[in-house]
């Protein structure tokens, strides 16, 4: 195969056998490259556009790559190829550290990363050790997967490569950095840059988000906007309130998801307490036992998964066998339910060390539980938990009102998910729109502290 492309990052290699490993792209996108030091081809330079004659392509867990052999040509071209859309930012909370986090090593040869001293193409290597971050960025509306090298590991969590394998030696346990990972920066507000390669965003750039409080005013305007009524779409399926939601169809058109959709992650939502609560519209799409469960709100959230941001009010051991905590954390609207046990043993453990009050960011599924007398209690099933601090809280305050504000307009225009919600719920707009108000007079209130407090 041949291929024209730009050179847009070469890293450093880990291996004599690589004589260059980068990143290049065109205007389709990007791809990682490896120049084996035994083709001894021509080195190529960051920035410039080259001919690449006879690469072979190569796929590992679905991410592919280009190999440059002997049988492979370089040659410089003239012309400066584009590349599209190779820079991304994303801004967001960082829901989620993935497995092959923190501290691990790669192999000799080929830089894969090494699974229980293993590679898989090298078998047992030595291996050399490496610092990352595997995550995702979330907003409320798309969850993007971010990648950080070591440099960005080091400068977001101050922890050095050498420090991190020092404190793997004494506690002899390498996963202690992911840990340390987890706890600084989940359920924090970042925002993001770099180049999209495959589903990860390559992260050159990562800065803390400030909360802006200015927004306020203008929020509670849109708010106040709002009309007390909705528009009905002309045909509405009325499946999902019964409990049941209508087939997703492929990219074809034939029933059944699409690649896409089943390994896509589910967004966490921004939903506040009081809306929380009042739901009991819980659905699987499809049949299969594994299809993603919802629980759908009165503005229309689909929830799989929810992001919530509060003061940690109080805790309970429920349990008298193994631990079973229960816990509120209260918003500016309401207290959301969390319980956690056996089955999260780190949100388990982090709960227990906690003492009430404080800031909390929660990760977690919705759980609906029906009482012998018909009624319906909502909770959180958490899959992390961590303290986190006022600008966060804040932050997670304006996100959960401004999508609110997005949802109550979708019901004017006549949104079709909105619109099912409303089926079931009978949805009092003007309630739902006085909830968003009260939260952010309550933020108008933080911020004329915080101004006070700075003048003094």
């Amino acid at each position: 195969m041949t291929l024209k492309a730009r050179v847009l990052q070469l890293w450093e290699s880990q291996s004599e056998s690589i004589a260059q490993v980068g990143l290049i792209g065109d205007d389709t996108g990007a791809i990682k490259f490896v120049s084996w030091s035994k083709a001894e081809l021509p080195l190529i330079e960051e920035g410039r556009s080259y001919e690449f004659e006879n690469v072979v392509t190569d796929s590992w867990q679905g991410r592919f790559s280009i190999k440059l052999n002997r049988t492979s040509k370089i040659m410089e071209l003239e012309e400066d190829i584009e590349v599209r859309g190779q820079e991304v930012e994303t801004v967001g909370a960082l829901i989620n550290v993935q497995d092959g986090s923190g501290l691990i090593k790669r192999c000799n040869e080929c830089n894969r990363m090494l699974v229980k001293g293993v590679c898989a193409i090298h078998g047992k290597v030595e291996g050399i050790y490496d610092l990352r971050i595997k995550a995702v960025i979330d907003d409320g509306i798309s969850a993007q997967d971010v990648l950080l090298p070591r440099e960005i590991t080091e400068q977001i969590t101050g922890i050095t490569l050498d420090e991190a394998k020092s404190l793997a030696a004494e506690s002899l346990d390498p996963s202690i950095i992911t840990s340390k990972i987890k706890e600084m920066l989940l359920g924090r507000y970042y925002s993001v840059r770099g180049p999209r390669v495959g589903r990860y965003i390559l992260v050159e750039e990562i800065n803390p988000t400030k909360p802006d409080l200015g927004e306020i005013k203008q929020m509670l305007e849109q708010a106040e906007a709002i009309h007390d009524g909705f528009k009905t779409p002309a045909a509405v399926d009325s499946t999902a309130a019964s409990g049941e939601a209508p087939q997703v169809g492929d990219d074809n058109g034939s029933n059944g998801p699409s690649v896409r959709q089943l390994f896509r992650r589910e967004v966490a939502r921004r939903v506040f307490a009081q809306e929380f609560r009042e739901s009991d519209l819980a659905y699987r799409e499809g049949d299969d036992q594994y299809a993603p469960r919802y629980l759908l709100t009165p503005t229309g959230a689909k929830c799989n998964r929810g992001l919530l941001v509060g003061t940690l009010t109080e805790k309970d051991d429920i349990s008298t066998e193994s631990e079973y905590w229960r816990a509120r954390i209260a918003d500016p609207t309401g207290t959301f339910v969390v319980y956690t046990g056996q089955y999260q043993p780190e949100v388990t453990q982090a709960l227990a060390s906690i003492n009430p009050p404080e800031f909390v960011s929660i990760v977690g599924k919705p759980n609906t539980y029906e009482t012998d007398d018909g009624d319906i209690i909502t909770s959180i099933r958490p899959e992390s938990l961590s303290i986190v601090d006022t600008d966060t809280r804040d932050q997670w305050v304006l996100e959960a009102s401004r999508q609110t504000i997005d949802r109550l307009s979708g019901m004017q225009d006549g949104d079709a998910e909105c619109a099912r919600a409303v089926e079931h719920y009978a949805t009092d707009m003007g309630y739902y729109k006085q909830m968003v108000i009260d939260a952010l007079h309550s933020m108008e209130r933080t911020a004329v502290k915080t101004i006070n407090l700075s003048k003094a």
